[in-house]
């Protein structure tokens, strides 16, 4: 029998995933160009996501090595509030960037400096929600498993995100330089 909580996180995931799916189709569409750049990195935190992404929307092996010490409901539900928050920074940061958006580096393709929406508040906003979104599955269904491919993604994903500031100083020079000063490149809270 499927809870709750189950059925929540499948159809969050769906929104989720399905947005991102029909992002990089309309944007692809609209601008002209492919919008995934290639690299080994990028490849591995696909294919990373994927595991962690069916691993968490069919609950297989969600009782096979349980951490038993997470398994309280205060932090199943701040898993579930964590996931929400996730599906809508998401969502919200793929129709922020407009036609900015790409997935991976693309050297060839020059795009905006987007910082305003959630980018005021963080230089990877979809990055973070992607993080957010596979902490909050682990905190409802924390599982070795799970917390070994998570704890792998969080690892490729920044080496990802330090590579495409290294890009973005490349494309935008100064403008960038004082964006990344003045926004942390996860999370600052300034009003």
């Amino acid at each position: 029998m499927e809870t709750f909580a189950e059925l929540f996180i499948r159809i969050l995931l769906s929104v989720y995933f399905i947005g991102f799916m029909l992002k990089n189709v309309i944007t692809a569409i609209r601008t002209k160009q492919a919008i995934r750049g290639k690299s080994r990195k990028m490849n591995l935190v696909v294919i990373n996501s994927i595991i962690l992404g069916i691993v968490a929307y069919t609950n297989y092996p969600h009782y096979f090595f349980w951490i038993k010490i997470l398994d309280f409901s205060a932090i199943k539900i701040m898993g579930l509030v964590i996931v929400s928050l996730a599906c809508v920074l998401g969502i919200s940061t793929l129709i922020t960037m407009k036609d900015s958006w790409r997935v991976g580096i693309r050297p060839e393709q020059k795009t905006d400096l987007i910082t305003n929406g959630f980018f005021k508040y963080s230089r990877n906003p979809f990055f973070l929600s992607f993080n957010l979104i596979f902490l909050g599955i682990f905190l409802e269904f924390p599982t070795l498993v799970y917390l070994i491919f998570y704890l792998s993604f969080i690892i490729i994903l920044h080496l990802i995100i330090r590579d495409e500031e290294k890009h973005l100083m490349l494309q935008h020079g100064e403008s960038y330089k004082n964006y990344k000063d003045s926004v942390n490149r996860y999370f600052s809270l300034q009003f």
